[in-house]
Formats: structure tokens, sequence, C-alpha cells
């Protein structure tokens, strides 16, 4: 059997399919190319997929049911799903940890492996875990390990896989986005093309002496500008339920962020979404909310067990995003 089909199985075993998946894909695949044979529509000018070309001392696996029988479409679809990342529950995040949040409450995985199976397989799937998946960073109070260096880590990457990120994330206080911002938008070696901020409720300004949410005007959006690649901006805000009826977001849709090449940002034709999840009532062993009086307090020397378990506290949840302005002719 050609090695191709080890791919294939790879997959099937990540999603946790039974084998007779295998051939339900195939004779899926046959009907398709039978489709295909009997009907001559042009394909698409634009895809996702571009099958590479293939040079050098290896096997083309023309012989394998996985490129002779399955189109290109589908089968990059199946990489697709083999190659996104997924929570590892062998590794959750602490419950009471600052970065512990609704989707991200375990480190993440990715099965790489499907690259080592064969250079046909590996000029498909190469820029795929670069492309698919988001690149977060945490600024302050991240994972061990994990507050992020953007410098080393953009460095690390060959120019074709800083070329292939599409998305990055950054979990920021309002002070970082105030102060280091700019040194991070500055870096040639970052080129995303959509860039998202999420301010957790534990990154407002004094929020641990409860005061009001605030959003200063956006003096330090101008650094966008300096993103060459960026297409698309995203802010993600967290909030109490004491505190979701400033609804501060009105106003933010007014705001307007210039980029490189005299593109423009706006909210324009976008819709604020709203949401809601039950999260930690309790950060780090340093903070604790106490339903009573609606407010946080310090914690004092004893341990957070001490208290007993604790209860689940609401957090609203409203994004906002940035697209281009449509252009006048």
């Amino acid at each position: 059997m050609p090695i191709a089909p080890v791919a294939l199985g790879i997959y099937l075993e990540h999603m946790s399919l039974p084998t007779r998946s295998f051939a339900f894909i195939l004779n899926m695949a046959r009907r398709s190319r039978r489709r295909r044979d009997r009907s001559p529509s042009p394909q698409p000018a634009h895809s996702s997929f571009v099958a590479p070309i293939l040079t050098g001392n290896h096997s083309d696996q023309n012989s394998c049911p996985l490129f002779s029988l399955i189109p290109p479409e589908l089968r990059h679809e199946i990489f697709v799903l083999a190659l996104t990342s997924y929570d590892d529950e062998t590794r959750p995040f602490p419950p009471t940890a600052y970065y512990t949040r609704k989707g991200y409450r375990y480190h993440q995985r990715i099965h790489t492996a499907l690259l080592a199976t064969c250079l046909r397989i590996y000029s498909e799937t190469r820029d795929l875990p670069i492309s698919l998946n988001e690149h977060v960073f945490w600024f302050y109070r991240g994972p061990e390990g994990l507050n992020g260096d953007p410098r080393a880590y953009f460095l690390g990457l060959t120019p074709r896989q800083r070329d292939a990120v599409q998305r990055v994330h950054f979990f920021t206080q309002l002070y970082w986005l105030r102060h280091d911002f700019a040194r991070v938008c500055a870096l040639p070696k970052m080129r995303p093309k959509h860039l998202k901020i999420t301010i957790r409720h534990s990154d407002w300004w004094w929020w641990e002496h409860n005061e009001r949410l605030s959003m200063e005007n956006p003096v330090w959006g101008k650094n966008l500008k300096m993103i060459q690649s960026l297409e698309s901006f995203e802010i993600e805000m967290e909030t109490m339920e004491r505190d979701k009826d400033q609804d501060i977001a009105q106003e933010m849709l007014k705001w307007r962020f210039d980029l490189f090449g005299g593109r423009v940002l706006t909210t324009n034709g976008t819709e604020i979404k709203r949401g809601c999840w039950i999260g930690q009532s309790s950060f780090g062993g340093q903070y604790r909310y106490i339903a009573d009086r609606n407010e946080w307090e310090i914690i004092q020397a004893s341990p957070v067990a001490e208290y007993g378990p604790e209860p689940g506290l609401a957090y609203h949840v409203v994004t906002l995003r940035w697209q281009p302005e449509a252009q006048t002719t």
C-alpha cells in the first residue's frame, strides 16, 4: 500500500471515526469524480487550495486513492480538519487563573505528524498549521511559559510561514495598549491578515477596586498602520453582570482606523456581537467576588480553598469588528 493512506488513517484516528469511514470517503470521491467526468463545468477561478509542483527524487503517489480518487478540494478539507488545533484535555489551565476563560481552558495541540507521512502530503499541508490556527500572545497574566514575546516568535518563522499567518490574538491590559502596543505593531516580521484584541474583566483600569469601565480614545489605534498586511481588526471586551449596562461599545462604533496604503477600517455594516459565559469568581488566589456587596475584595493570607467551592460568575462579552471601508468610485 502506498504511504499516503497513512495520512488519512491519522485523520480518521484523530476524529475518532470508524475504519469504514475510509471506504465512505473513497466512495464519495468516486461519485464526485464521475460527476466531474460527465460535466465539463469549469473549476472556480479562485480556490483556497493550490496543487504544488513537485520536483526532485520522490514518489508522486498517483497510485494512492488519496490522490487518484479524492478531488483536491475534498482532500484539502480533510487536511484542514486534521491540522486544526484542539483542546489537550491532559493539560488543563488552573480553574482560577486569570487567563482561563471560555475557549481557553486547555493548552492546544496540533497533529503535525501528518506532515511527515510523505513528501506529497507535506507539500500540500506545510502551511496549514500556520494559516489555520490563531497565534495567541498574553502580555500580562498569561499561562506559564506562554507570556508571549512576538519578536522572538516571528523571527523563528521562515518568510513563507510569516506570510501564511492569518490570525493573531492579543490578550492585553489597557495599560499595555497605551504604552507597548506600538512596539509590537512595528515588528517587521509580524504580518497577519487579522488582529484580535481581548480585554478580559481583569484587564480594565482598576477593576480590582470596582471602578467603572473606561475605554479611552484609541490613540494607540494609529499604530495599526504599521501592520501593512492587516485587513481587519476586532476587539473583544469582557465585563461583569453589574457593568454590562455601561455599554461603552456604542461610542466605539464611531472609531475609524487608518491602515497602510490609505485604507480605512470602520464598523460600518457590522453589528455588535454579544455573548455570556459562566466563569470563576476568584482570580489567582488574590481576589474574590463578594456577591452580597457586588464587589471584589483582596484575599488575605488564608488560601482560597478555605472559602470552599467558588460559585460561578456571569461574564458578558461584547465584540466589535472593523472592516475595510467600501471604496466609492
